[in-house]
């Protein structure tokens, strides 16, 4: 069985092209017209290329100070907590949805009570509450977009337009913010 490396420079004539001398129609070998060796080491060159640049921008990175917050968790700390206290407020109001089944106490408080949760630990800038909170605003931009397919009118439209454009910002703001979280310095956490 051939190495490795002999297999991706020595292929079957079957898989050579067109002509019998494994040229592709223009009077050269396909070898030539590829390159060596060193050209079927581009996927390779690629990859330590992307590693370079990973490892510039993570030394880029500066951990967070003890009781730093970036911008970005303050706003998902806010919205959490702004999401979390406005359904208890609407469940203690007794708002009723417009279904024929209302939904009990656990169904009615279990979205606030874990919004207000992620807040609090968004706040204490847990990497898990953080990555939930991220999963969460993945699928809100999912719906949004899958919700402005079928938008039948203006209010729909803009509606779904807003939730695209708060998470989508806020989901893209929070990736640097977590991995400033997620570096080791701070002992305080």
């Amino acid at each position: 069985m051939p190495s490795p490396e002999e297999a991706r420079t020595t292929r079957p004539p079957a898989d050579r092209g067109p002509g019998a001398d494994g040229s592709h129609g223009q009077g050269e070998p396909a070898a030539a017209r590829v390159g060596t060796a060193a050209a079927e080491d581009g996927p390779a060159r690629g990859y330590a290329r992307m590693r370079a640049r990973d490892d510039a921008v993570r030394a880029e990175l500066e951990p967070l100070a003890p009781g730093e917050r970036p911008l970005a968790i303050k706003l998902a700390v806010a919205l959490a907590a702004g999401i979390g206290i406005g359904n208890l407020a609407l469940a203690a109001s007794g708002w009723q949805l417009n279904v024929a089944e209302q939904p009990d106490l656990f169904q009615s408080l279990a979205l606030p009570v874990l919004m207000l949760v992620l807040a609090v630990a968004m706040w204490q800038r847990r990497y898990w509450a953080l990555v939930l909170f991220q999963a969460i605003l993945g699928i809100s931009i999912i719906l949004a977009f899958l919700f402005l397919l079928r938008a039948s009118n203006l209010e729909a439209v803009l509606l779904c337009g807003g939730v695209l454009a708060v998470s989508g910002a806020l989901f893209w703001f929070l990736v640097r913010a977590m991995a400033r979280v997620q570096m080791p310095g701070d002992p305080s956490r």
